[in-house]
């Protein structure tokens, strides 16, 4: 007996749903509510790739930008080994950005002639670092002695090391014959300067090692 009853009152309750329902989208509720929905994904799809929305984001492009990663400051950089910076000649403005990646020590083999009017040693004294110069014209200095100074000096150094001649050659070129002193065999001693910037005158650097090879074995008749 109950059966109609329930079956009216289900009834009612659709009626009133439907009608409700025309009743919104006549008025423009329903457009508005679908609007809504279609804008979320994009917005949250927008907000996953912004990476400068948070102002406190501990990455800034814009607190210190003249300050630059040692790669971009500084053309040619090498790094034959950790601790060991080789280049060509840098900007004056890259010497910031070596001290900020930790360099302690500029060596620069450039002689006075080819800096010009650049007071190279005042430019890296400013921004905190040591600086020595070991002269290098050209192939008639690359020397056993002179490759024996820089390695000197490298090693003397309280932290990282920053060589540079005007393209890296130079540079190359006397950190092979350094080591070959320290013991490493020829070929070794070559692919080592050439990580560091050797090119053309890899030809001296093997002249230099026959020259050397050939002093040593008339000193030692085992040769």
């Amino acid at each position: 007996m109950k059966q109609p009853f329930c079956n009216a009152v289900a009834f009612r309750s659709v009626t009133i749903a439907v009608l409700t329902a025309l009743s919104l989208t006549a008025c423009g509720y329903g457009d508005r509510v679908d609007a809504a929905d279609a804008a979320g994904p994009v917005q949250a799809s927008a907000n996953a790739g912004d990476t400068t929305a948070d102002p406190n984001d501990a990455v800034s492009t814009d607190a210190t930008p003249e300050v630059r990663s040692l790669e971009a400051a500084i053309s040619g950089l090498h790094q034959p080994r950790p601790g060991l910076y080789t280049a060509g000649q840098p900007e004056d403005t890259a010497w910031r950005a070596a001290a900020e990646d930790g360099v302690t020590t500029v060596i620069n083999l450039r002689p006075a002639a080819e800096m010009g009017e650049r007071d190279e040693a005042t430019e890296v004294a400013a921004a905190g670092m040591a600086y020595h110069r070991l002269p290098v014209a050209g192939a008639s200095d690359i020397s056993m002695a002179n490759a024996i100074e820089l390695r000197r000096l490298i090693n003397e150094a309280p932290g990282p090391v920053l060589v540079h001649c005007a393209s890296g050659n130079r540079v190359g070129a006397l950190l092979a014959l350094g080591e070959l002193e320290s013991g490493v065999d020829a070929e070794q001693a070559v692919a080592f300067g050439r990580s560091a910037g050797l090119a053309s005158l890899e030809p001296r650097v093997r002249e230099v090692i026959e020259t050397t090879r050939a002093e040593t074995c008339e000193a030692d008749a085992t040769c």
